[in-house]
């Protein structure tokens, strides 16, 4: 779910996902140069991960990224 231009909540459907213990990774996809910031716990009423992607300029467009839970 997008929640601005740039910011996303991906909601962690699995019940056994502990955000609050979990380490959590996101690689930005095709994207050079661009940067991604990581809140989990943060949306979806704490089963959520917010994803917030910038370019070098911090200017926030928007990318396609991978996210990773352990």
């Amino acid at each position: 779910m997008t929640v601005s231009g740039h910011v996303y909540c991906v909601e962690i459907s699995d019940p056994d996902v502990d955000l609050s213990r979990a380490v959590v990774t996101a690689t930005p996809r095709n994207t050079p140069g661009s940067t991604l910031r990581v809140i989990p716990g943060n949306c979806a009423g704490g089963k959520g991960i917010t994803v917030g992607s910038y370019n070098p300029d911090g200017n926030g467009p928007a990318n396609s990224f991978y996210v990773a839970v352990h």
